[in-house]
């Protein structure tokens, strides 16, 4: 088949199917990929190990979170061995709302960022959970070390003003004799 101008067209179109096959099967071979969370839940800052499996080895993987509107950030790039599993350590966005934070695990081999694509890829939920305050808590009396302390001074202090007490009143005692 040529063109008016006498340009073969077979290879372009050789090309092109070609392209689409590749495309179809690379998708087909993330059908039963996923990710899971550990922790999967815990404050801003958590490191959590993210792991994968099904997808296709030595593929780049792009681990991201997903926002509200679709937008994306890298958290890390993986490459799959040969079993198609990876496992990477994220740490979670501190110093946001408290709300559920969608992972994402984009392999290349989808190929263009399409929302069809981004629907494909295997995601999964992190649970932000409200930090909580290191505020120190007193021990109650009696228990605990430092609870000790002070009554271990308070009971020096009355030992050495017994003790000062009992010279003077005996130093008192020979100055009346």
């Amino acid at each position: 088949m040529r063109t008016p101008s006498g340009v073969r067209l077979w290879p372009a179109i050789l090309l092109v199917f070609a392209g689409c096959c590749l495309t179809v099967g690379s998708t087909r071979a993330q059908a039963g990929a996923a990710i899971t969370l550990s922790p999967s839940s815990g404050p801003g800052g958590t490191s959590t190990v993210v792991s994968g499996s099904g997808f296709m080895p030595g593929d780049t993987v792009f681990v991201e979170l997903v926002g509200p509107s679709g937008e994306t950030g890298r958290l890390a790039t993986v490459s799959p061995g040969p079993d198609g599993r990876f496992a990477v350590t994220v740490t979670m966005p501190a110093g946001g709302p408290i709300e559920p934070l969608r992972l994402m695990a984009y392999p290349v081999s989808l190929g263009l960022r399409s929302p069809a694509a981004i629907q494909q890829a295997p995601k999964a939920v992190f649970t932000l959970t409200p930090a909580t305050p290191n505020t120190p808590s007193l021990p109650s009396a009696g228990t605990g070390a430092a609870a000790t302390a002070p009554t271990v001074l308070l009971v020096m202090s009355l030992a050495l003003l017994l003790g000062c007490t009992a010279l003077l009143g005996i130093g008192a005692l020979r100055l009346l004799r």
